[in-house]
């Protein structure tokens, strides 16, 4: 059943992500009752502006293309990898450096709720409205505490399972992680370039193991009748993952 602060896909003719609760909202350009959809079971039916839509649940890929994009963002490609090295699970704490449009963050907070929680730093307040923004839209600001701030000097006060670092020197930044991720704790680092990239694994040889590199490629096909082949274009290179434990 749809209850109040529930996030909820509309699909007919539109694809229309929407938070349930009374009264009239903003929807787009217009507004919608929206307390018509409280109650309902998803797959139900309903009317918005003369159309009908069907009732879904909204998943964490149809909050992400409702996302308002500022500065650059981590895709599901990418994102999905860093949940995976890191282990996350109810409960972790992370720590996140560069928080980008919240993107990223959105995915490590679905990941470590309800028990868990994500703080975020960044140095632009800019891109700490962007992602508060985009993470009320997904129902998840509660989980989340945003730190204006530079991680190469913060001092976080507390200690972490897992660091993601999304920042230009990530390197400048080991100090911190060093004194506040637990020991076998997770270190993930996001670079686009391969300059990037081998300044920072050799930067970590010293307090972290099981040291990996890798790029997730990410390719659609296209599905016809006796025709069925790869497309020719896809999202390829978009950034290096690294992946290390504390020692």
């Amino acid at each position: 059943m749809i209850k109040e602060g529930d996030i909820v896909l509309l699909l007919g003719k539109r694809r229309i992500i929407v938070k349930a609760k009374q009264g009239l909202s903003k929807v787009g350009k217009g507004t919608a009752d929206l307390s018509k959809i409280l109650g309902m079971e998803y797959g139900d039916t309903v009317k918005f502006w003369g159309e009908e839509f069907r009732v879904y649940r909204a998943s964490m890929e149809d909050m992400l293309e409702n996302f308002e994009r500022g500065p650059q963002v981590i895709l599901p490609k990418d994102s999905s990898v860093i949940v995976h090295l890191c282990d996350l699970k109810s409960g972790d704490m992370v720590l996140e450096a560069g928080i980008g449009s919240g993107w990223l963050t959105a995915t490590l907070v679905r990941a470590v709720i309800p028990e868990g929680k994500v703080i975020s730093y960044d140095i632009n307040k800019n891109s700490i409205y962007i992602a508060r923004k985009n993470l009320e839209k997904a129902g998840l600001p509660e989980y989340v505490e945003m730190r204006e701030g530079d991680i190469r000097t913060a001092a976080p006060g507390m200690k972490f399972s897992s660091f993601v670092l999304d920042i230009p020197d990530p390197w400048n930044a080991l100090e911190t992680v060093k004194n506040a991720l637990l020991h076998g704790g997770n270190l993930c680092v996001y670079v686009p370039t391969y300059n990037q990239l081998e300044n920072m694994a050799v930067s970590m040889k010293n307090d972290f193991f099981d040291i990996k590199a890798s790029e997730t490629i990410r390719r659609e096909i296209d599905v016809k009748k006796e025709a069925t082949r790869p497309r020719f274009t896809g999202l390829m290179h978009t950034g290096f993952i690294l992946h290390g434990r504390k020692k």
